[in-house]
């Protein structure tokens, strides 16, 4: 065993751990049993998520000249 050695950390205030959201969660659809992960937020599984696309931002090409 070493007894002189150093470890290092990062400047500044430590990061808070990230949220949990419950164990043992599963897709709130019927008949769906996708277990859901810790930090997966939501209530719905990838599958039946309603889809929503996000607000792009910047400049849109045009598809017929890309």
């Amino acid at each position: 065993m070493r007894e002189n050695h150093m470890q290092g950390s990062r400047p500044g205030p430590e990061t808070p751990p990230s949220r949990t959201h419950g164990k043992g969660r599963t897709c709130d659809l019927p008949g769906c049993r996708t277990t859901l992960s810790v930090y997966n937020p939501a209530t719905r599984c990838w599958q039946h998520a309603e889809l929503i696309f996000p607000a792009y931002r910047g400049k849109r090409l045009n598809p017929k000249t890309a």
